[in-house]
Formats: structure tokens, C-alpha cells, sequence
């Protein structure tokens, strides 16, 4: 699921920060997709109860909404009828909630290690304050404390990027490709509303 990772000292170029950002986000995916499919193929779909006081509802990513079309062949939930996911199938959408939000591009949360590789220690500080309001926003609309928590940490805690050793030495393709495809993933597992409690 990676972490929120501080250092005592700089890594020793922009390869090596790429890694360590980049390895627990990917590492998370590759168990947690393989879970959540099981668990979904396990899991029921029954219809949505009369009266929806206490009923809790999962959120949909792009990722969440797409796995369960293939599986079930429609979009979940319907007006008439949601998933019953089973204790497999939630520990596999946690896993995709918590991959989303350590990828969120703040630092010290390896999203924001990741896109400072390509972008750069400027362009992060310009974004760091428009992601916070955002935060801050979607929790008031959406009523959701988890943004509004995420906020006040990366207020305390975010806006401290290390700058390498190295910063002369750039990406090879590999790692390149691997950094916009680990931003790609954060867009396609980000969820406005995680969770929903009627």
C-alpha cells in the first residue's frame, strides 16, 4: 500500500527517489486488483433495500466501476440493485482506496515523490496549496471527513520535497513510462466519495 516516507539524508538521484515512490504504489495494485476480482466473483448481487437508513455504500473509482461491468455485465449500483460485496471484495477496495490516497501528488506521500521526478520541486510547491483546497472543498460538498482529514496532515505534515543528490542524471524510458503510468493510476483509482452511510 506504500507509506508516508521521510529520510535522514537525500537519495542519491531522481532514479532512486522514482523507486522508492513508485514501488510500494505498484506493489499494492499488483495484490490488491487479484483480490478485489475474487472477492467481486464471490460476492452477490441483490436487490437495494426499501428503505436505505443504515445501508453503507462503497464508492466507485474508474478501476472499481470498470471490474465490476466485466463481471457483472452493468453498472453498480443500479437504481433497483448494488453488489453484496463479501469481506474479500472489501479488503481488495480498501486496498485500491489506500493505493489512491498515498498516491495523491503531496509530498512526503509517494504520489508526490513520484511526480516531482518528472516535473520537478517548483511545480509541486505550486500545486501543493490548489490539492489542499480541493481537499478541503470536496470534503464540504460531499460531506466526507476523510478529505478534510487528508487535508489538515498534508497542511502539518506535506509541503517538504527532498531534492537528490543528483539531479542532472535523468529518468531512462522505463522508469519514465512507469511514473505517468503510476499517475494514470491514481486518476483512474481516485474515489470523490469513499464511502457513503445512509
Amino acid at each position: 500500500m506504500g507509506a508516508v516516507i521521510f529520510q535522514r539524508g537525500p537519495t542519491r538521484n531522481i532514479r532512486s527517489q522514482f523507486d522508492i515512490g513508485a514501488a510500494g504504489p505498484l506493489a499494492g495494485l499488483i495484490f490488491a486488483i487479484p483480490i478485489l476480482i475474487y472477492g467481486l466473483l464471490t460476492s452477490e448481487v441483490a436487490p437495494l433495500p426499501a428503505e436505505l437508513t443504515g445501508v453503507r455504500m462503497e464508492g466507485n473509482s474508474a478501476i472499481y466501476a470498470t471490474i465490476k461491468v466485466l463481471i457483472f455485465g452493468e453498472f453498480l449500483p443500479s437504481a433497483t440493485h448494488d453488489v453484496q460485496i463479501n469481506m474479500v471484495a472489501w479488503a481488495g477496495w480498501v486496498g485500491l482506496l489506500v493505493t489512491a490516497l498515498n498516491l495523491i501528488p503531496v509530498s512526503p506521500l509517494d504520489g508526490g515523490r513520484v511526480l516531482q521526478v518528472i516535473q520537478g520541486e517548483e511545480f509541486m510547491r505550486a500545486i501543493y496549496w490548489p490539492i489542499i483546497l480541493g481537499l478541503v472543498v470536496m470534503g464540504v460538498v460531499l460531506r466526507t471527513d476523510i478529505w478534510l482529514v487528508w487535508a489538515i496532515m498534508l497542511y502539518l505534515f506535506g509541503n517538504r520535497y527532498e531534492t537528490p543528490l543528483d539531479t542532472v542524471t535523468p529518468l531512462d524510458e522505463r522508469r519514465r513510462f512507469l511514473a505517468w503510468f503510476t499517475f494514470l493510476m491514481f486518476l483512474l483509482l481516485f474515489v470523490p466519495a469513499p464511502l457513503t452511510v445512509f
